[in-house]
């Protein structure tokens, strides 16, 4: 049935209402997410003013995301005012009721998700998401179920969506048509619709300035935690799938991000030489010629890196009688060398691994290497095919299914003669008694690294990586693990639930001591102790307390142990173990002591060498971190970094301006990542051109 303007008009401003009434609503619950974040995560020195800034900008974020939601609710009333059918707004009614039923649960389940991401990798939704899909999908639901109360959630979840249901049909109750009508001139519909459509569209903008409110605006203090408030988790998430999208087609976005016109230029501040020094092909720069190693020559030592799942190096210094967290691991931390400002290449294993192959650091705008196009690339900088030419073995050993995440085909494409998992751990060992749910437990990776090295013919290089420190937090049922008693430092700031840390850091004291075990049989074995260098580290930490901006690496950092055979730590001599790395750095270190007058191309240090300039001395996280002696810098992109100097004991960060020595730091980080995004897509279309032209 058709009505007057003034009719639809006024029927028009009741659904309009109705719209309002549904985004404040959803605004105020958005909001208390954020408040909530801000009571449990952040501490009182949180609580400042630029507090309000993060409120007020988040308050700009939140609105972007519902005025983006209600753009076809915009859309069908100004089309319901245009028509003047009494029965279209009645359906508009019905319709807008269905759709904030659906868009509305959908947004409190992915804020939900987001507050339960950030307990996990302290961050919003970001790309480490995907790994959900791309990671062992069913193993990952197996831990849920083990240690959440999925029930209650599902309960939980079920209530939620049926008080959402109520209140949003409570809002939009149908409209009782055939009132009196007060009139209204036929001169406010186009006004009307036209500033509806104005409206939706500037709030979804969230700016009227020249560029949409986005990832840049976050950036409002030097405190980190700061500027993850105002964002929203349905923001990061959109921006997650656009960078997961654009890693694939962008191959130049980490140059773009750090405002390099040229690989070139990236080089030269890299290599700090002028711009015209640099050659045609820049990745010869990579190049270092390893000096005579007499040691090496005539011992051919074994060479075994082990990769231990979330060993962060921070729990370390909680380990006592009462709370023991290193068990057989701890007289070998004290007998040999410990660097602790070490952090990882990322946060996330399959990147960390990744890294550690090809010697280099993980971009903070690209792909993981095995599940992206650089999967069949044989990276020069590869240290398992410099070690093959010197007449090694070289091995990658998994305590899990080889083919997770293609992990078995990148190694071998990195020049790794064998790739070994459980299956093959399972027939050398005669049989497993049990694994977890992840795949082989640690004392059993180490029984078989240890019987392979033993019945070894050749000199081997091994790189491994352990599962059993991983939800859901099993140990055989053959350990004891000793009591623990969390100290109340770290009790009083968990985040998780306490049972779950318990869970957490028995399961982390039963892989240092497994790791410890086996540092034992090696030094009692004669045949291994004098002619095998040993390095672990971890792949990441991980999170059941808050960090706060002070602790940027303390919430990142994981060990590296060296263990080196008696005459060899004679010739090293002294050794600085204040010392600033990150993975890039372990086999420049190894290769020196193991290797003898050979070619390798590295971008990272020595970390035993005394020559090597302070300045490089650095550890680079994909976050955008870049840490060293004088202090941290955070990039997020062409002239944004937050700056931060150690206090006086050296154990806390303090925010601060810029300065020298800091923004050279900060040049290196970014030169860095961006001169990656040349050296992977070159390597990549040399590549491919050779194979081309040989089919």
């Amino acid at each position: 049935m058709r009505i007057n303007t003034s009719e639809s008009l006024s029927l028009g401003f009741k659904n309009l209402k109705k719209l309002l009434g549904m985004v404040t609503v959803l605004l105020l619950v958005m909001s208390g997410f954020r408040l909530l974040y801000l009571f449990l995560y952040g501490g009182k020195n949180h609580w400042t003013a630029e507090l309000w800034t993060a409120f007020g900008l988040g308050f700009r974020f939140d609105l972007s995301v519902l005025c983006y939601i209600s753009v076809l609710p915009a859309l069908a009333l100004s089309f319901a005012f245009a028509c003047n059918s009494e029965t279209l707004h009645l359906r508009v009614t019905k319709w807008m009721s269905a759709w904030f039923q659906v868009m509305g649960f959908l947004l409190l389940l992915i804020l939900s998700a987001d507050m339960g991401y950030y307990t996990y990798f302290q961050d919003h939704l970001n790309i480490l998401v995907f790994g959900f899909f791309e990671d062992d999908t069913m193993a990952l639901l197996r831990t849920f179920w083990k240690n959440y109360p999925l029930v209650w959630i599902f309960v939980l979840t079920l209530v939620a969506l049926i008080l959402w249901r109520w209140l949003v049909r409570k809002i939009f109750r149908p409209i009782e048509f055939r009132q009196r009508f007060e009139y209204v001139s036929k001169l406010w519909k186009i006004p009307v619709i036209l500033s509806l459509l104005v409206a939706v569209t500037l709030g979804a903008r969230g700016s009227l300035g020249l560029f949409p409110l986005g990832e840049a605006d976050t950036v409002i203090s030097a405190d980190p935690f700061i500027n993850l408030l105002p964002t929203n988790g349905v923001h990061t998430l959109v921006r997650a799938i656009k960078l997961k999208t654009g890693q694939k087609a962008d191959w130049n976005y980490n140059l773009k991000t750090y405002g390099y016109s040229s690989p070139q230029q990236a080089f030269a501040d890299f290599y700090q030489v002028p711009i015209e020094q640099i050659p045609l092909n820049p990745t010869v720069l990579f190049e270092k010629t390893l000096p005579t190693n007499s040691w090496a020559e005539k011992t051919k030592p074994h060479v075994v890196i082990f990769m231990m799942e979330s060993f962060g190096s921070y729990w370390m210094q909680f380990h006592s009688g009462d709370f023991n967290l290193l068990g057989d691991l701890e007289s070998h931390l004290a007998s040999d060398y410990l660097f602790k400002n070490f952090v990882p290449a990322t946060g996330s294993t399959i990147g960390s691994i990744s890294s550690l192959m090809i010697n280099a650091p993980q971009r903070p705008a690209g792909a993981f290497l095995t599940e992206s196009q650089f999967l069949q690339v044989r990276f020069p900088t590869s240290p398992a095919r410099v070690y093959k030419q010197a007449g090694y073995k070289t091995r990658f050993v998994y305590g899990g299914a080889a083919g997770w995440r293609d992990l078995n085909k990148f190694a071998l494409y990195q020049g790794f003669d064998t790739v070994e998992g459980d299956a093959d751990m399972d027939r050398k060992l005669g049989g497993l008694k049990e694994r977890h749910d992840w795949g082989v437990y640690d004392e059993d990776v180490f029984r078989y690294v240890m019987m392979t090295l033993k019945e070894a013919e050749q000199p081997q290089l091994v790189v491994v990586l352990t599962t059993t420190n991983h939800p859901p937090y099993q140990i055989p049922t053959t350990f004891k693990a000793p009591p623990q008693k969390i100290p109340e430092s770290i009790d009083k700031g968990l985040v998780v639930d306490r049972s779950l840390a318990q869970d957490r850091f028995r399961v982390y004291h039963y892989a240092s001591d497994q790791l410890g075990k086996f540092m034992t049989e090696l030094k009692s074995t004669p045949e291994l102790k004098d002619k095998t260098l040993i390095a672990a580290t971890g792949d990441h930490n991980f999170y059941v307390v808050n960090f706060s901006e002070a602790q940027l690496l303390q919430k990142w950092a994981v060990p590296l142990y060296l263990y080196l055979p008696e005459e060899l730590k004679k010739q090293v001599g002294p050794v600085d173990l204040t010392r600033f790395g990150s993975h890039m750095d372990i086999f420049p270190t190894l290769a020196r002591l193991s290797l003898s007058n050979v070619q390798m191309k590295s971008l990272g240090n020595n970390l035993l060498d005394p020559q090597t300039p302070p300045g490089h001395l650095a550890a680079y996280h994909s976050t955008g971190l870049a840490i060293n002696s004088e202090g941290a810098v955070i990039n997020f992109g062409v002239g944004r970094r937050s700056y931060f100097l150690w206090n006086d004991d050296k154990t806390q960060l303090e925010p601060t301006s810029e300065t020298p020595g800091l923004a050279y730091l900060g040049v290196r980080y970014q030169s860095l990542m961006s001169l990656l995004d040349f050296y992977f897509f070159e390597e990549q279309k040399s590549q491919r051109s050779n194979e081309n032209t040989h089919r």
